[in-house]
């Protein structure tokens, strides 16, 4: 069951920047959440740049070292 949310892994986001290969499987990950009318969120969001390239494509959410460090729960 894929529930509310896709996750788009991690090691495709990561250097999007340098592998085409890479961006095209976002891409169709982003575009199969949005298909079965789930949000999908990207992880490994560590540039502007790539979060720029996320947007424009319409993915809904982000998680990265851009927003900040993992820390513990309180």
């Amino acid at each position: 069951m894929l529930g509310e949310h896709s996750g788009v892994d991690g090691s495709f986001v990561h250097d999007t920047e340098t592998g085409r290969s890479d961006w095209t499987f976002v891409e169709v990950i982003d575009d199969i959440a949005h298909r079965l009318r789930i949000k999908s969120v990207a992880e490994f969001v560590e540039q502007k740049a790539t979060l720029a390239k996320l947007r424009a494509i319409g993915v809904d959410y982000a998680q990265g070292y851009l927003f900040g460090r993992p820390g513990p729960l309180p």
